[in-house]
């Protein structure tokens, strides 16, 4: 329990602090060999961490959502649309929720109980994820957080929660792990989502056709 609460409030100060406040001028130089390496670490870490019921009940609230909505700020904001993008292939009714403050309230005004939030939340937690996870709480609708901090503010909303590791010694902490859960994720989905799929792939190919979208 000390060993936890030591590493939550290390995790805490992390949090609040910028990526230059981490930031050692005049370090060793390092490859990249070195990074990946640490990546490596991170995954095997996060292998430990998350428990297989865990993973399993994340896949089943995104399957089962009537309108499955997906954010995540600053950096997170990229892994959120790209797991949205991913999960379009597979099944109906995903929105990507853009952290623009100024239209979350019109890309959420169709929210009803069924509907869940997937909330990916890197380093600094934002405070818009926080509160769009707050709403969707409140409006009886599940939560998935993917986070790379066990003590994060979003988590008192979250139905469930896959705290990954993010270790890195550099500036900026490592997303890889973070990204290598989603994709696991979708590919956990693939299997249930077989007839949607095909339905899916068909109309898409035929617009990634006819608007020669991609070059031969």
């Amino acid at each position: 329990y000390a060993e936890f609460k030591r590493q939550e409030q290390a995790e805490i100060s992390d949090r609040l602090a910028s990526p230059i406040e981490r930031y050692v001028p005049n370090a060793d130089k390092k490859s990249y060999r070195d990074h990946l390496s640490i990546c490596i670490e991170n995954l095997h870490e996060t292998m430990q961490r998350v428990e297989d019921e865990d993973v399993e009940k994340a896949v089943e609230i995104l399957l089962k959502a009537d309108t499955l909505y997906v954010t995540g700020g600053a950096s997170a904001t990229a892994l959120a649309k790209y797991f949205a993008l991913f999960a379009k292939y597979l099944r109906k009714n995903v929105i990507h929720l853009e952290s623009d403050i100024s239209t979350l309230a019109h890309n959420v005004s169709d929210l009803k109980k069924g509907d869940a939030l997937l909330v990916i939340s890197q380093y600094r937690s934002s405070s818009v994820s926080t509160n769009l996870a707050k709403l969707f709480h409140n409006n009886s609708c599940d939560v998935l957080l993917v986070s790379d901090r066990q003590a994060s503010p979003i988590s008192p909303y979250a139905s469930r929660s896959l705290i990954v590791c993010g270790r890195s010694n550099y500036m900026f902490n490592s997303r890889a792990a973070t990204l290598a859960m989603l994709e696991a994720l979708i590919d956990l989905m693939i299997p249930h989502c077989e007839k949607t799929m095909k339905d899916k792939f068909t109309i898409m190919e035929q617009v990634f056709n006819d608007f020669d979208v991609y070059s031969h």
